[in-house]
C-alpha cells in the first residue's frame, strides 16, 4: 500500500537490520534542531546527516527510548541513566495505555462441528500445507478466516453494577494526587463513561486460545475474549542506562487503578452470560475449558484475569500530542516541543486510548503527517 509502489523512488532508502543510538542534536536560541542520527548496523556505528527533518516512527516503546538516550525527557530519568540533558519534557515516556484481554474457551457439540471451520485444525501440522492449497484454489480454508464476531458495549449493558462502579471511579479519580494534564484526562473518560461509550469490546475466535487447560485432540472450539478499551490505569517506559542495546524498562503499571479490574471482571461474567444464550447455547456443550468451573467468585475471577491476560499491541500514549504543561511531548502538528525539526508519527502521540484496533489509526496520523510536511494540514 505504501512501500511497494514507491520503491524505485530515488529518494527511498530502506535499511534493515539497523539499531538507531540516539539523535545527534544542536542548540540555538533555546531551540533543539536534530543534526543527525546515530546508528549501528552490523556491529559498526554510523551517523546520517538530515537534511530537513528527523520523522521518529519507532512506536510506543522505542520512540520515547530514543529521545530519552538522546537526552530528551524526564529529568530524574535522564540523569538516572547518566545522559546529559538537551531537552527536559517531562512527558517523555509517561501516559502508558494498552488494551489488555482475557479468553475464555468452549467446546463445539460434535454434532455442530461440520458447520464449522476453525484453526484448532493446525494444532497438526500436517494440515498447514493442506489448508494453505485450499485457499490457492478458492476453497473454504483456516487461512482465509479471521475473527467471527465483534462488538463494543458500554458499561451500563455488561454490568448491573455500572452505577455504583460510576460512582467508585469518580471518588478514585478526585481523590487521586494527579498531575492537572492527568486529571484533565481522567475527568474526560468519566464523561465518556457516562455518556455511555463502550467499554469493552468482545470478540469471539473460531479455536481454543486460552490457558491453563489444554485442547481436546480433534475437537473444535469457539474462545469468548473481552478487552478493556479504555483503562485508567497509566504506565511508563522508560531507559535504565545510556546503553542503546538495552531494553528499556516497561511499567504498565496494569490494574493500577481497581476500576479497570472490576470492570474487567464485569465484562468476564457478560461472556460468561453470553453463552448460554442462542445461538450460542446450542453450539457450545456448555462446558468452559478455562478459565473453568472451580473460577466462580469475583475474587476468583480477578486472580484468573491477573494470571491470564494478555496484552493486544495496542500500546499509545508515551509521546502524547498534549499541550506541554498537561504533559506533552508532541505538538499538533507532530513536533516535538522546543524543537525545530524532531516529529513523532506513530500511535505514541495519542494521549486518551481509542475505542479500535489501532492499525487504521497508525495509518491515518501518517497521512496527516504527510500532509503536515507538505504543508497542506
Amino acid at each position: 500500500m505504501y512501500l511497494q509502489p514507491n520503491l524505485e523512488r530515488q529518494n527511498l532508502v530502506v535499511l534493515t537490520s539497523v539499531h538507531v543510538s540516539k539523535l545527534v542534536l544542536s542548540s540555538k536560541s533555546g531551540k533543539i534542531t536534530a543534526t543527525g542520527v546515530e546508528l549501528v548496523r552490523d556491529g559498526k556505528a554510523y551517523t546520517i546527516r538530515p537534511e530537513k527533518e528527523v520523522i521518529l516512527s519507532a512506536g510506543t516503546i522505542a520512540s520515547p527510548q530514543i529521545l530519552e538516550l538522546s537526552g530528551i525527557g524526564d529529568k530524574s530519568v535522564l540523569e538516572r541513566a547518566g545522559v546529559p540533558i538537551n531537552l527536559e519534557i517531562p512527558g517523555v515516556g509517561a501516559n502508558l495505555q494498552e488494551h489488555i484481554y482475557v479468553d475464555c474457551s468452549y467446546e463445539i457439540r460434535q454434532d455442530r462441528e461440520s458447520e464449522f471451520i476453525t484453526f484448532d485444525c493446525l494444532r497438526d501440522p500436517a494440515q498447514i500445507p493442506k489448508q494453505i492449497e485450499l485457499l490457492k484454489t478458492g476453497k473454504n480454508s483456516v487461512f482465509g478466516l479471521g475473527l467471527t464476531s465483534v462488538t463494543f458495549v458500554p458499561l451500563s449493558s455488561f454490568t448491573p453494577d455500572a452505577a455504583s462502579l460510576q460512582e467508585k471511579l469518580v471518588e478514585s479519580v478526585r481523590s487521586k494526587s494527579a498531575s492537572p494534564g492527568l486529571t484533565k484526562q481522567l475527568e474526560i473518560q468519566l464523561e465518556h463513561i457516562k455518556a455511555q461509550e463502550p467499554s469493552c469490546e468482545l470478540l469471539v475466535g473460531p479455536t481454543f486460545n486460552s490457558e491453563p487447560n489444554p485442547p481436546k485432540p480433534d475437537r473444535k472450539y469457539l474462545t469468548l475474549c473481552n478487552l478493556l478499551n479504555h483503562p485508567i490505569s497509566r504506565g511508563t517506559i522508560h531507559i535504565k542506562s545510556n546503553n542503546p542495546s538495552e531494553p528499556p524498562a516497561i511499567d504498565p503499571k496494569y490494574f493500577d487503578e481497581p476500576y479497570d479490574l472490576q470492570s474487567f471482571i464485569e465484562s468476564f461474567k457478560f461472556k460468561r452470560r453470553l453463552v448460554q444464550q442462542e445461538p450460542l447455547k446450542s453450539i457450545l456443550t456448555g462446558e468452559e475449558v478455562n478459565a473453568g468451573p472451580e473460577v466462580q467468585t469475583d475474587e476468583e475471577i480477578a486472580e484468573y484475569c491477573k494470571k491470564y491476560f494478555r496484552t493486544s499491541y495496542h500500546a499509545v500514549g508515551t509521546c502524547s500530542m498534549l499541550p506541554l504543561e498537561d504533559g506533552g511531548v508532541v505538538d499538533s502538528k507532530l513536533k516535538v516541543y522546543n524543537t525545530t525539526n524532531i516529529r513523532v508519527v506513530d500511535v505514541s502521540i495519542i494521549p486518551l486510548h481509542i475505542g479500535a484496533h489501532t492499525q487504521a489509526t497508525a495509518y491515518a496520523i501518517g497521512e496527516l503527517a504527510a500532509d503536515i510536511i507538505k504543508g497542506k494540514a
